[in-house]
């Protein structure tokens, strides 16, 4: 296409300087016959093969003639206007304006040529002009003209352009003056329709042995019926002449229209002198987005051209810009290079800056920060940081998990920051049908009672469907810890996939790998399985935790959006009372036997609810509690029945145990111990029935569990295969 353009450039420009030579040629030759001759001979030379000049007209003041280049009839419609009266395709009015001295010294004053209408067709097989193929080009040599003109004008001049990309006219008006030898001046109306919409431009040029000057005021494209243009541009440049040339350029232009609507104003200035350009640019987007660049390129001899560059763009509304997500609020970025450009465009220095940032039931009143460098390379954008990036902000209600009555917001806080043993990446490479999304870092998340922390790797496959962005994706996780009102976890690792991010759909057998959960009750080496459902819907697969030396399992079950409350039974077996004990790391306690039972929790909002909660024992076995130092309340002193319950407790063989667990986790927690049985060296073995409260932190149980924790087997794999795999 570059090529046609070049091809029309130089046909439209070669037509009119043959025309032009035609009319000098007429105006050299006093007598009509041989000035018609030499006028149709020239423009034979220019392929015109039914070209011929008509002189109508001569005295001693001018001359007038009608020009013919083909043998057509018909007329050209203007762009916007009726078709030209009394001139057929190919024809032209030429008038010549001399004096009689002026003739003596070789001279004419004026040449103007009016009323041209041409029809010029631009295609494969090159390019015509009134339905003739011009196959030759005009040369210095190709015509003699000697006397000199001191202005050459255009009057209502059409030129019509058929190409493959469609129709194109083109008026032109302007003059051409020479006010002295080796200095020329001219100026040009020109009117430029396509598609149904008009561009106008006016030209003004002067050149001499200084050098070359240019303006140019344009107003971009009107549609019929517009009473003013939809955009302006006017530029200056200029070229001054010398041993080391040096070119300048200024111009603004006002109303620009992108393609979705919105409009461009700006302002740029270029000035090159020798091996260094600058370059400055300033757009705004309807006052909504503000873009600066200034740039420098120096071209150093046997060297890479040197970039050094600042882009600064602003909105002061993002919602007002046509983001994947309905994003609001004021945002600032800023890009700054300095490198070779050897290898494309040297790395990026970024920095962005939010505030006021609001995303509908997400977040409000975020402010953020990000800094990096970036890289573009193989199709897509990498950005490296080695410090971390954040987002703080008022978290919504919903997301929080606050009780509808509460309508205020909570704090959310996000960071971004380099893993232990690697930068912070983010890249966005370009996919058949979309992009390919890859971060690694390190994360911390507090929302409300809500926190997150730990080393996460993303790889998604992102396409837009419709106004929204779906994709599927693969996260992993790396010894995450979590933490709620009623939880805490610490050690989570796995890889979970999602077959689609909206909604969120996650297939069967996802499963993530827990060191420690501790819901009231210090569970360790989890494993969870489990899917989500394109409705939202949570199908627990599998639960698998360690107590004590035995097991609880939960499960199959679902927890369905928008339940107030759902309810999940644990199973416990195989618990081992002595162990269950020892962890207690209460001084002087120890026992045996082997427990069971179920233990039912309902879940509400940000609550875990333990609801009678109740294991027992299976079979016989006996506790012993003989501290060194009893607590206040076995203490000789405190009474008769407290001294009569330590004699018991000092070998107490039950034959029957229960442990029942009520309460909300984290807040008020009733653990109570009953046993039946007897002493058999207390008051001569007696039946005793007891009922203990063991409520109480139940750190040391956390701690103990967590030192010899390992992720299972199946979740080691799954993130040694996603360390191999690309997204």
């Amino acid at each position: 296409m570059g090529a046609t353009l070049r091809r029309w450039s130089v046909g439209a420009a070669l037509t009119l300087a043959g025309l032009a030579l035609v009319a000098l040629t007429a105006a050299r030759f006093v007598v009509p016959g041989l000035a018609e001759k030499q006028a149709g001979d020239a423009l034979r030379a220019l392929g015109f093969a039914e070209a011929r000049v008509v002189v109508s007209r001569l005295g001693l003041r001018g001359a007038e003639a009608e020009l013919r280049l083909t043998g057509g009839a018909g007329a050209l419609r203007t762009p916007d206007g009726p078709p030209h009266p009394g001139s057929g395709p190919g024809t032209a009015q030429i008038r010549v304006d001399y004096s009689p001295l002026g003739l003596l010294a070789g001279r004419v004053d004026r040449v103007t040529l009016a009323g041209l209408r041409l029809a010029v067709s631009i295609g494969p097989g090159g390019i015509e002009v009134g339905g003739r193929t011009a196959t030759r080009t005009l040369s210095a040599g190709s015509a003699e003209i000697g006397i000199p003109v001191r202005e050459v004008a255009f009057e209502d001049v059409l030129l019509a352009f058929a190409t493959p990309a469609g129709d194109t006219l083109i008026t032109l008006a302007g003059r051409l003056a020479q006010p002295e030898p080796g200095r020329f001046e001219g100026r040009a109306g020109v009117r430029l329709g396509a598609s149904g919409r008009t561009a106008v431009a006016d030209i003004e040029a002067r050149a001499g042995p200084e050098g070359l000057r240019l303006g140019l005021l344009a107003g971009m494209p009107v549609a019929p019926g517009d009473a003013a243009p939809a955009a302006t541009a006017e530029v200056h440049a200029e070229l001054a002449a010398g041993p080391e040339p040096a070119v300048s350029a200024r111009g603004a232009v006002a109303g620009l229209p992108l393609p979705d609507g919105t409009r461009i104003d700006g302002r740029f200035a270029y000035a090159a002198r020798g091996s260094a350009h600058d370059l400055a640019v300033e757009l705004e987007a309807t006052a909504e987005v503000r873009v600066t660049l200034q740039a420098e390129v120096t071209v150093a001899r046997d060297a890479s051209p040197r970039l050094v560059a600042t882009l600064q763009a602003s909105a002061a509304d993002l919602g007002r810009i046509a983001l994947p997500v309905p994003l609001a609020g004021r945002a600032e970025l800023i890009l700054r290079a300095d490198g070779p450009l050897a290898d494309g465009l040297p790395a990026l220095e970024c920095q962005a800056i939010g505030r006021g940032l609001t995303l509908p039931g997400v977040f409000a009143a975020g402010e953020a920060s990000l800094a990096g460098r970036l890289r573009f390379a193989d199709g897509g954008a990498q950005v490296e940081a080695r410090s971390p990036w954040s987002l703080v902000a008022r978290v919504a209600p919903r997301l929080a998990g606050s009780p509808p009555a509460t309508a205020a917001s909570q704090p959310l806080s996000l960071v971004l920051q380099p893993a232990a043993d690697h930068p912070l990446r983010l890249a966005v490479t370009r996919a058949r049908e979309g992009a390919d999304l890859r971060f690694d870092g390190g994360v911390s998340v507090t929302a409300g009672d809500f926190a997150l922390a730990g080393d996460m790797a993303l790889r998604a496959r992102l396409h837009r469907d419709g106004q929204a962005v779906d994709g599927s994706a693969r996260l992993l996780l790396a010894d995450l810890t979590l933490s709620g009102p009623s939880f805490s976890a610490r050690g989570v690792s796995g890889v979970l996939t999602a077959s689609s991010l909206r909604p969120l759909v996650m297939p069967p057998g996802q499963l993530l790998a827990v060191a420690m959960l501790d819901v009231g009750l210090p569970l360790t080496d989890g494993l969870f399985a489990f899917e989500v459902a394109r409705d939202g819907t949570l199908r627990i697969e599998q639960v698998a935790l360690h107590w004590a030396g035995g097991t609880v399992r939960a499960g199959p079950a679902m927890l369905a959006p928008g339940a107030g409350e759902h309810a999940l039974t644990l199973e416990a077996e195989g618990m081992d009372l002595g162990q269950v004990l020892a962890l207690a790391g209460v001084e002087g306690l120890e026992g045996t036997g082997t427990l069971a039972g179920q233990i039912p929790l309902a879940l509400s909002g940000q609550e875990v609810r333990f609801v009678k909660g109740r294991l027992a024992s299976v079979g016989e076995g006996y506790i012993r509690y003989d501290p060194a130092h009893p607590p206040a309340f076995l203490d000789p002193g405190a009474g008769e029945g407290m001294a009569l319950l330590r004699q018991a407790l000092q070998d107490f063989h039950y034959s029957e145990l229960s442990v029942t667990i009520d309460g909300v986790a984290g807040r008020e927690m009733t653990v109570g111990l009953r046993l039946n049985g007897a002493n058999p060296g207390f008051q001569d073995g007696r039946p005793v029935a007891l009922n203990l409260n063991l409520s109480g932190a139940l750190e040391a149980v956390l701690r103990d569990s967590l030192r010899s924790y390992r992720i299972p087997d199946a979740v080691r794999e799954r993130i040694q295969e996603f360390g191999r795999e690309g997204p």
